[in-house]
């Protein structure tokens, strides 16, 4: 059941994440689908050989941001996340943020997928509960093997 809600969630916070897009400022260290969103949306004709390549075959994509952008048309919500870090979680669940809140948007950019496959999402937005039942927003790191789609890691610092 709560795989279930997690999924329906996710399917949901992609369409009001796509409603809501605006273009943002990238940082130097990691990207979000907000500000690489523009170019998910070209049609096929319009894309360069390179594009073709990388949306054929994931191997060909020379970055993350390729790979989510180009081989991963539109929004690659990573829900795998979500549930790994709640399984993970010491203290009480973790308050994402409602149902409309979408989480796991930012990921490095670089090129970790061609070295081994991974890439490293992030949310800036979970609010974790200590042994005293305070809540305190924490950043969560997942590290997803596009491959494979599945969990490598999950830490919070």
């Amino acid at each position: 059941m709560k795989k279930l809600l997690l999924t329906l969630f996710s399917l949901y916070a992609i369409g009001v994440v796509l409603e809501s897009c605006e273009d943002q400022s990238e940082s130097s260290n990691n990207s979000s689908y907000e500000s690489s969103s523009e170019s998910s949306s070209e049609s096929s004709s319009n894309l360069t050989e390179y594009e073709k390549a990388c949306k054929k075959n994931i191997k060909k994509c020379n970055t993350n941001q390729d790979v989510l952008v180009i081989h991963h048309p539109g929004f690659y919500l990573p829900s795998i996340c979500k549930a790994a870090a709640e399984e993970n979680a010491k203290w009480g669940d973790i308050d994402w943020g409602g149902w409309l809140a979408s989480s796991f948007t930012n990921y490095d950019d670089g090129n970790s997928y061609q070295k081994d496959g991974t890439i490293v999402f992030r949310d800036y937005e979970g609010k974790y509960q200590n042994g005293f039942g305070a809540y305190s927003t924490k950043t969560t790191h997942c590290k997803v093997d596009m491959n494979k789609d599945e969990v490598v890691m999950v830490w919070v610092n």
